[in-house]
C-alpha cells in the first residue's frame, strides 16, 4: 500500500466508490491490488508492506494518533495493544508495529511467572496491579502471549516428588485468600507434582529423600516450636529426642533433624568418650557392647600432648635418632586411648582430677579414662650416656646389659677412659603398687 498525504483540501473517491473529503495534512493508505495514478492534491510518502502473523505470534502495535482501530476500539496516542489474528495485517497511518511477539508454549512440565507493568484486567478477567506476579500453567492456557501491560519473568519447571521424597515449601501461596503466607513453612509429601508460585521456594533449594532407618540407626530430632507429635507427646521448643529404626520418617514443619546416628559396636578393649550435655560430665563407654548415643549425649575428643601422640604411633618408645613419620591421618580422638604395655615393663598413669597415679605392669592393656594422662619417661642413652636421649611410656624392668664410657682425670692430669659393662634390673614385685611407684621416683 502507498502512504498518501493530502497537500490541499479536495474531494477524493475511496475504494467503495464513495466521495470522501480530504483536508490538507490528512494521511491515509491506498491499498492494492490496483493501479495508482498520481494526483496534484496527493503526495506519496512511501510504501507500507503488510505483516504476516503466524501461529503463536502477535504484533505489538502502538497508536501514533488518537483513532478508532479496525475492531472499533478507541486508541489514545501512545497506547499499545496486541494483534493476534492469524494472517496478514496492514497497519494504518495512525499506528505502528513495535515488534513481533512470540507466544510462550505451556506444556505439562513448563509454566511461567508473569509480572504486571501497568494496571489492567488480564485475559482471565482478573484485575492486576503494578508489581503483581502470578503463575500461568497449561490449565489456564496452552499458549500465552504477554500484552504490553505485562512481561514474562521466567519459565518454571515442574517439580516431581516420588513416594520416597518430600519437601518443605517456604512462603506458600494460599489459593483461597490469593495471598502469600510470609514466614510459613508447609510440608509436601510425594508422590505429587506442582509448580512453584511467585515468592515460593524450597527449603535447602531441593526435594529431600525420606529418612529410611535400619535397626541400628536413629535420628536426633529438635522441636522448633511447641507442638504435639504423632504419638501424642507434647514437645516444647528446644526439646531433643530420638526416633529409632527400623522405620521411615518424614519430619514435620515443627521438627528439625539435627543429625543421623548409628550404634557403635565395640569389643572388650575398645571404647569411646561420651560427654553429658546437661551436666558436662565425661565418661568412657567400654565394650563389649553396641552403644547408641542418647539425646543428651555427644562424643568427646580427648586431646593428648604431641609427644604422647608420637609415642603411641611408635610402640611407646622413641629416641633422638628416630626418623619422624608422616602422622597426618592421626587417631580418632573420640575413641578411648589404648596402649599395650610390653612384657616385663611398667607404665605410670596420672589422674589429674583425683591427683593420684596408678602403675600398670605388662603384659597388659591400658585404657585411659577422660581425666588420665601417661607419664612420659626420659632416659639416658648412647655411649657415653647422654641425658634425655630416650622417650618412652613404659620402663623396662630388666635384667638387661648396659655399657658406658667413663673418663677419669687424676690430680697430676693423667687421663683414663674406662668402658664399664654390667647387668641391671629392678628388684620389685609388680603386684605391689608401692614398689611399682619406686621405679618412677627420682632421687
Amino acid at each position: 500500500a502507498n502512504r498518501v498525504k493530502a497537500v490541499r483540501d479536495f474531494e477524493d473517491m475511496n475504494a467503495e466508490g464513495k466521495v470522501v473529503k480530504r483536508t490538507a495534512g490528512d494521511e491515509w493508505l491506498e491499498e492494492g491490488p490496483k493501479t495508482y495514478y498520481p494526483h496534484v492534491c496527493k503526495e506519496v510518502l512511501g510504501t507500507v508492506k503488510a505483516h504476516f502473523v503466524a501461529e503463536n505470534e502477535a504484533l505489538r502495535l502502538k497508536a501514533v494518533n488518537t483513532f478508532v482501530d479496525r475492531e472499533g476500539v478507541s486508541r489514545k496516542v501512545g497506547s499499545e495493544w496486541l494483534w493476534t489474528r492469524f494472517g496478514t495485517y496492514m497497519p494504518s497511518v495512525d499506528e505502528t508495529v513495535v515488534e513481533v511477539v512470540e507466544a510462550n508454549i505451556l506444556g505439562e512440565t513448563k509454566a511461567i511467572h508473569v509480572h504486571c507493568v501497568n494496571a489492567f484486567k488480564d485475559r482471565f478477567g482478573v484485575e492486576r496491579r503494578p508489581g503483581d506476579v502470578w503463575l500461568v500453567t497449561n490449565k489456564e492456557a496452552e499458549t500465552y502471549t504477554p500484552t504490553p501491560n505485562e512481561t514474562v519473568l521466567k519459565q518454571i519447571p515442574l517439580l516431581v516428588l516420588n513416594k520416597k521424597q518430600y519437601c518443605i515449601l517456604l512462603d506458600p501461596f494460599d489459593a483461597k485468600t490469593k495471598q502469600t503466607q510470609m514466614g510459613v513453612r508447609k510440608l509436601i509429601k510425594g508422590p505429587t507434582k506442582f509448580f512453584l508460585n511467585p515468592m515460593e521456594k524450597l527449603e535447602d533449594g531441593c526435594a529431600k529423600d525420606v529418612h529410611v532407618l535400619m535397626g541400628d540407626e536413629a535420628l536426633l530430632l529438635e522441636a522448633l516450636e511447641a507442638h504435639t507429635d504423632g504419638e501424642g507427646v507434647t514437645r516444647e521448643a528446644g526439646d531433643l529426642w530420638m526416633i529409632n529404626g527400623p522405620c521411615e520418617y518424614i519430619p514435620t514443619v515443627e521438627v528439625r533433624v539435627r543429625e543421623s546416628r548409628r550404634a557403635m559396636p565395640m569389643h572388650a578393649y575398645e571404647g569411646v568418650y561420651i560427654r553429658d550435655l546437661k551436666t558436662g560430665a565425661v565418661r568412657a563407654q567400654m565394650g563389649p557392647t553396641s552403644y547408641m548415643l542418647q539425646p543428651e549425649e555427644e562424643l568427646w575428643e580427648k586431646e593428648l600432648p604431641q609427644q604422647v601422640e608420637n609415642l603411641l604411633t611408635t610402640s611407646g618408645t622413641v629416641t633422638s635418632h628416630s626418623r619422624k613419620k608422616d602422622r597426618q591421618a592421626g587417631r580418632d580422638k573420640t575413641k578411648v586411648v589404648i596402649y599395650s604395655v610390653p612384657h616385663n615393663s611398667i607404665c605410670q598413669i596420672f589422674d589429674y582430677k583425683k591427683k593420684t597415679s596408678r602403675c600398670v605392669a605388662g603384659p597388659d592393656m591400658v585404657c585411659l579414662n577422660p581425666d588420665e594422662e601417661f607419664t612420659v619417661i626420659s632416659l639416658s642413652g648412647d655411649k657415653p650416656k647422654v641425658p634425655n636421649r630416650i622417650k618412652t611410656l613404659a620402663c623396662f624392668l630388666g635384667p638387661d646389659f648396659m655399657t658406658d664410657n667413663i673418663r677419669v682425670e687424676t690430680a697430676d692430669h693423667a687421663r683414663l677412659e674406662l668402658q664399664l659393662s654390667y647387668n641391671w634390673k629392678f628388684e620389685i614385685d609388680p603386684k605391689v603398687p608401692e614398689q611399682c611407684k619406686r621405679v618412677f621416683s627420682v632421687p
